[in-house]
């Protein structure tokens, strides 16, 4: 199995040379899909700037537990009791650079499409909300207008 950890960018070198060191209470939170980074970093850290690294399962010595969070994908996301990787058991995948506006969009249209929404649903609970809609008419050339909360319950109560 492969796990992934990701940091803010500005903790890369110090991971590269030293190590993946835990909190205080020796725990590396590391998740097993990759397409999970962009939900910790929007959903749980609040970042929009990171870098992700991959794990080697030779490096860990520690026990593996569930992540308890309430969090879409929630089941790829794992703790590991360990007060120290090492360097040589982590790589360096890359790093991101985005727009939250544009992490927030995508990890709402992740979600709602698994849900069952199809793509006018998804636009439409996106254009709840004036700075995604805004973002989302500049990345896509798009000409899209806020729905009030009463327009968006009147297209879709049945």
């Amino acid at each position: 199995m492969k796990y992934y950890h990701i940091t803010p960018t500005r903790n890369k070198l110090s991971i590269m040379s030293s190590g993946l060191k835990s909190n205080d209470k020796h725990e590396i939170f590391v998740f097993t899909d990759p397409i999970q980074s962009i939900f910790i970093a929007t959903n749980q850290l609040g970042i929009a700037q990171f870098t992700m690294f991959e794990i080697s399962s030779k490096g860990i010595t520690g026990t593996i537990e569930s992540d308890n969070v309430a969090d879409f994908g929630s089941v790829n996301q794992l703790i590991i009791k360990q007060g120290l990787i090492e360097a040589k058991y982590i790589e360096h995948l890359h790093d991101i650079d985005a727009n939250m506006l544009d992490m927030i969009n995508t990890t709402e249209e992740l979600k709602l499409k698994k849900m069952g929404y199809n793509k006018a649903e998804i636009i439409d609970t996106m254009r709840l909300y004036p700075e995604r809609t805004n973002r989302y008419n500049i990345v896509h050339g798009t000409n899209y207008t806020v729905l009030s909360i009463d327009e968006f319950n009147r297209k879709y109560s049945a």
